[in-house]
């Protein structure tokens, strides 16, 4: 949620109509360490109390393991309605050390689908700015970003002594 909206609760003040569609996601990635976590507790407390033993640990698995495989197989999130699960694939992001981060095209996309975000250390900016190269970036374009964190990707990307040449002019 954080890598597509930002901050979930600075998103969820700005457009609290997507709170009960984060709410419903599953997780993959949890429900997935979750059912490795519950077969090894299953087989210790099986292996260890004796009064476990009438259950059949295998049900754990038949149970629990689905999630693990959906996992390896590219599951991120998924919801389930009333009458169909909708899942959606892990997304391939880029990184710069901790950071989101693609300085010559998308830094997050879906490999069967369109949706793409371009982000420059950390910060969502335009596709323009991403694919754009920096030196035909023209350094006005400042004056027209209303976003101070972008405008500071757009001084990093071009260059502080071009910017100020350029508004000098």
């Amino acid at each position: 949620m954080e890598l597509m909206w930002g901050s979930p609760a600075d998103h969820y003040r700005t457009n609290p109509g997507h709170t009960p569609f984060w709410y419903a996601a599953g997780n993959a990635l949890d429900f997935a360490a979750r059912a490795a976590a519950e077969c090894a507790w299953a087989h210790e407390y099986y292996e260890t109390e004796s009064r476990f033993r009438q259950y059949d640990i295998d049900d754990f698995e038949k149970d629990w393991f689905p999630f693990v495989d959906a996992y390896e197989a590219g599951l991120w999130l998924f919801w389930l309605t009333g009458s169909e699960v909708i899942a959606l694939s892990r997304p391939i992001v880029q990184l710069k050390g901790q950071q989101v981060h693609s300085e010559d095209g998308a830094a997050v996309r879906w490999p069967e689908g369109e949706e793409e975000h371009f982000v420059i250390n950390g910060v969502h900016v335009p596709r323009a700015i991403v694919e754009t190269p920096a030196h035909e970036l023209d350094p006005r374009l400042i004056l027209g970003e209303p976003k101070a964190a972008v405008r500071r990707e757009i001084v990093r990307k071009i260059g502080i002594e071009r910017v100020c040449r350029g508004l000098d002019a």
